[in-house]
């Protein structure tokens, strides 16, 4: 059984610490650290990947990753991605189509990751087009197995989940990008 430890540091600000000695700080949602609710599901969000790492392992089955960078940097949070087209093609007009892409992933606090920056410069300028390079990124048992590279991609519109203060599930950003094509590495 592991054994742990709350230690107060000052004013609501708390100092978790693990018998390995490693710790983390949690406080209110408004505080420097992770509330104490948000560790709860980590908690149980890394036991489960946990399990699911070594089911896989013991099955011999290959772990798959996806990773979605921004201006090469990886985004964190990603749940999924949906719509990814290497080529669509509009018979009636008879030429390619580039189709948006929908990216899922939870809500961050911090306005220093990549789409919270990216998204933040597309609200403040609603009438330009702010884009990026967004590759979305197959992995393999930690290797890179294709790579799509969306074009001059733009932010066109983002939606929540539901917000349920009695649930336990995390806040879902869906965000819609479009570009002006797809490049696909293998």
């Amino acid at each position: 059984m592991a054994k742990t430890s709350v230690q107060w540091i000052e004013g609501k600000s708390f100092l978790g610490v693990g018998d390995n000695g490693r710790s983390v700080v949690m406080s209110p949602a408004d505080g420097p650290g992770v509330s104490p609710m948000q560790m709860l599901l980590l908690g149980l969000g890394g036991c489960t990947a946990i399990d699911i790492v070594d089911i896989l392992q013991k099955q011999r089955q290959p772990l798959e990753d996806i990773r979605v960078e921004i201006n090469g940097v990886t985004a964190t949070g990603i749940f999924g991605v949906s719509g990814l087209h290497s080529r669509s093609v509009d018979l009636e007009a008879g030429k390619l189509v580039n189709r948006p892409v929908l990216i899922t992933k939870m809500v961050q606090r911090d306005p220093d990751v990549p789409f919270n920056a990216w998204i933040r410069e597309t609200l403040a300028s609603p009438a330009v087009k702010i884009t990026r390079q967004l590759a979305v990124v197959a992995m393999d048992e930690g290797i890179e197995t294709r790579r799509w590279v969306l074009k001059d991609a733009w932010i066109s519109a983002v939606a929540y989940s539901d917000f349920d203060s009695g649930s336990d599930q995390l806040v879902e950003e869906r965000i819609t990008v479009q570009h002006s094509g797809v490049e696909e590495a293998w």
